[in-house]
């Protein structure tokens, strides 16, 4: 019982300390997405959001613009596979 634990719980963190890097992550390939396939600069889309210029810019820009929760966006559908694919491995 006590590794079954140690190991969700082991889980719950490495969910919660990536969440914020995957999010980081998928904005800064969906800005490069969305600046190849714009034909001009001056597309709405571009004034519409902010510029991210790397990962560190983009972790404050996110937390200034939108809120710090906006990093653990898409937490819970990570959990719901993490949990029980982690709680298996201590005790087999």
């Amino acid at each position: 019982m006590e590794h079954i634990v140690s190991s969700t719980i082991g889980g719950l963190f490495v969910a919660v300390f990536t969440t914020p890097l995957d999010v980081v992550k998928t904005r800064l390939q969906a800005q490069l997405q969305s600046a190849s396939a714009s034909t001009s600069a001056l597309s709405p889309v571009a004034h519409q959001q902010v510029q991210l210029r790397g990962t560190i810019d983009a972790f404050v820009k996110i937390a200034r613009h939108e809120g710090v929760p906006q990093l653990w966006r898409g937490l819970q559908p990570t959990l719901v596979p993490q949990v029980p694919a982690t709680t298996p491995s201590f005790p087999a």
